[in-house]
């Protein structure tokens, strides 16, 4: 290497520190960023026309980098924290605004339960719509009519089977007594006058002869024939009087059944009332909730239970008096045991000599 190369090498390398050295001061002074300063965007810049400024404080360069710098209009603010969202939340609603919307929460439960919205038509108001298209006064009526006819009928009942019951158990004695006597004359137990009131003027050689004995045999056949009639009869009147008596249950049992069905109605007819009350009230909210609760099951579930009671009472008040129709009296049976009756009254027994001497004809 020559001496002039060497030389130059010195004195360049005398010179560079030195142009290092302004031009971080120059850059410090003129605004240019350093390294540090484009590290740290927030690092203020000094103005052109405070160099002095700047000079006096070369060591508060950092310092200043670290403060952030103050808001202008032109900036765009930053996302709120979730702490600065909760405190600018809006307040709760009022205890009365709260009441409404748990009312409301408690009533779109019951409909979801339900499967229905409380504000749509369901079947509570098909049901009060149902309610609104009848007429209450003829609805009830028609029942309390069925009721008042049917006690009528049970009271009539009453008066037959009572009288009926006291003259057949009388007519009933006296035949089992009459019964045992011509038991004994059949068997010829007994000695049995079987003479006609002419023949009794006859003497005693009659009662030998085989004319009055051929008689005597006629008679009592005859009389025993229409003994077993009038316990025929008697069999069949207390098949009659049976029959009348469980009719007469019946009718009550059907009476009890209208009666709850009237009894039901006038509840369902209390429900349209209290929903079709005029100001305000609860009544139409319990209800509803009533409705929701079991009145939409157990109503209907109800209504059947009584209705079956009322068809199965009048299915067995039908049966009553066909079989009553069919058991009834003609009126020959009807004139014998009217006859049989009127001789237990005259003579306070049924004789069994009457019996051997009754002629249908003269009797009726």
């Amino acid at each position: 290497m020559s001496a002039k190369h060497a030389a130059k090498r010195r004195k360049l390398a005398h010179v560079q520190p030195q142009h290092l050295i302004i031009d971080l001061t120059l850059s410090e002074s003129e605004g240019e960023p350093s390294r540090r300063a484009r590290k740290s965007k927030a690092a203020p810049r000094p103005s052109a026309s405070e160099p002095e400024k700047a000079k006096s404080q070369p060591n508060n360069q950092l310092q200043l980098t670290s403060k952030q710098p103050e808001p202008s209009l032109d900036q765009v603010p930053p996302p709120l924290s979730a702490k600065a969202r909760r405190i600018l939340r809006p307040s709760k609603p009022s205890a009365r605004k709260a009441k409404s919307q748990s009312e409301r929460s408690s009533e779109l439960l019951d409909a979801e339960k339900h499967g229905s919205d409380p504000q749509d038509d369901d079947a509570f108001n098909q049901f009060l719509n149902t309610l609104d298209g009848l007429d209450r006064e003829t609805h009830l009526g028609c029942l309390t009519r069925s009721i008042i006819a049917a006690e009528k009928h049970v009271e009539a009942t009453k008066i037959v089977t009572d009288t009926w019951g006291e003259r057949y158990s009388n007519v009933l004695f006296e035949v089992k007594r009459t019964r045992k006597h011509a038991n004994q004359v059949v068997a010829f137990e007994i000695d049995f006058d079987a003479r006609s009131e002419k023949e009794k003027d006859k003497g005693e050689e009659y009662l030998n002869t085989k004319k009055y004995l051929r008689r005597r045999a006629r008679r009592i056949e005859r009389g025993t024939s229409l003994l077993d009639q009038v316990e025929s009869l008697l069999e069949k009147e207390g098949r009659l009087f049976a029959l009348t008596n469980q009719l007469r249950d019946t009718l009550t049992r059907l009476i009890g059944g209208v009666e709850n069905l009237e009894g039901f109605w006038t509840m369902i007819w209390g429900i349209s009332d209290d929903m079709n009350q005029a100001g305000p009230s609860r009544r139409p909210r319990h209800s509803r909730l009533a409705w929701n609760d079991h009145w939409e099951t157990s109503l209907p579930g109800e209504l059947a239970r009584i209705e079956t009671q009322i068809q199965r009472a009048e299915e067995e008040g039908e049966d009553a008096q066909i079989a009553i129709a069919m058991e009834a009296l003609t009126e020959d049976e009807l004139a014998t045991l009217a006859w049989v009756e009127a001789t237990i009254a005259e003579e306070d027994e049924l004789p069994f000599a009457q019996l051997c001497a009754f002629k249908r004809k003269t009797a009726l």
